[in-house]
């Protein structure tokens, strides 16, 4: 059960701010925002691209966002930039939209310089920024507006998942080979040991066509990733943890959001099977959830409603 937890907890923070502080009069504007946004020159991080790629964000097989990114070359390293978009149908109420934002700088050594990441939806916004100095991460988390800073000690090198796909682009995909690097990762605020294996190259189906890729295997935290390239280091796409998928395409391909899913259908395909049976379920008025792998209880956001009962002090 612990694992499973674990596994789920992104998905249980995504579908938190999906669920609160809707703002139909931002509908059309965050869309327009990620898919017409402004000249890369205009964000800095465009003087030599590398790669330019949309993709389509799935949950399930069912389209719910894009995702743009690209990575781009600079006297002092590389830098990546993406934006993404998620929509989901949120009943008579409309649609909930969320917009994802990632920068990350690394050195020529692919070695993290700084991050920043930002979920945002309606009223609602998560964001954690780092920058590296000597064998310091600061690291600051603003949660609503409620801002925290804190220091990791880093010893050694720690990447970042630019790293990987710089990787793939500047020396190729070698089948067979087996490694691991060290990255911050965001989501449980920490450390983590990412393992990779990449295999032999294959011939896919990929949107109607055959495609050669090598399937890459990436490990962090107990949770499994598979990422299928092409030999000149191009995502075609990406699985990873319940259900979750990317897929390679054009910008209006990516971009058509006249499908999606209605916010109950996510929350049952994002369901946690579990043996233990709620009594007299038709009179429960009330939830108590267990979550483990966060270290700070101010992660959780508190509402009307949605409190935290008690922190385990030492829990992992």
């Amino acid at each position: 059960m612990k694992k499973t937890i674990h596994k789920n907890i992104i998905v249980v923070l995504t579908l938190l701010l999906f669920c609160q502080g809707y703002n139909s009069d931002n509908e059309s504007d965050l869309f327009n925002s990620v898919a017409f946004s402004a000249s890369l020159e205009n964000q800095g991080v465009a003087d030599g691209i590398l790669s330019d790629e949309w993709f389509g964000f799935y949950f399930k097989g069912i389209k719910i966002g894009y995702l743009h990114s690209t990575i781009s070359e600079q006297s002092s390293g590389y830098s990546g930039y993406s934006t993404g978009f998620m929509k989901i149908n949120a009943g008579g109420s409309g649609a909930q939209e969320t917009m994802l934002e990632e920068k990350l700088l690394v050195d020529k050594q692919y070695r993290l310089m700084s991050f920043y990441y930002r979920i945002s939806s309606g009223n609602n916004a998560i964001s954690m920024s780092g920058e590296r100095a000597g064998n310091n991460l600061k690291v600051i988390l603003d949660v609503g507006g409620n801002r925290k800073e804190t220091i990791e000690k880093i010893s050694g090198e720690i990447f970042s998942p630019l790293s990987l796909q710089l990787r793939f682009l500047k020396e190729g995909v070698k089948a067979g080979s087996k490694f691991s690097y060290v990255i911050y990762f965001q989501p449980a605020k920490k450390v983590s040991k990412v393992l990779v294996q990449v295999d032999k190259e294959k011939e896919i189906d990929f949107n109607g066509k055959k495609e050669k890729a090598f399937p890459v295997t990436e490990e962090i935290e107990g949770m499994k990733s598979t990422l299928w390239v092409s030999a000149d280091g191009r995502k075609l796409k990406e699985k990873s943890f319940e259900g979750f998928e990317i897929r390679a395409e054009t910008k209006d391909e990516a971009i058509d959001m006249k499908s999606g899913i209605n916010i109950y259908d996510m929350l049952k395909l994002a369901s946690v099977k579990t043996d233990i049976k709620i009594k007299n379920p038709s009179k429960a008025v009330s939830a108590e959830f267990r979550f483990q792998g966060m270290s700070e209880a101010a992660e959780i956001p508190r509402r009307k409603g949605q409190n935290i009962k008690s922190v385990v002090p030492g829990a992992k």
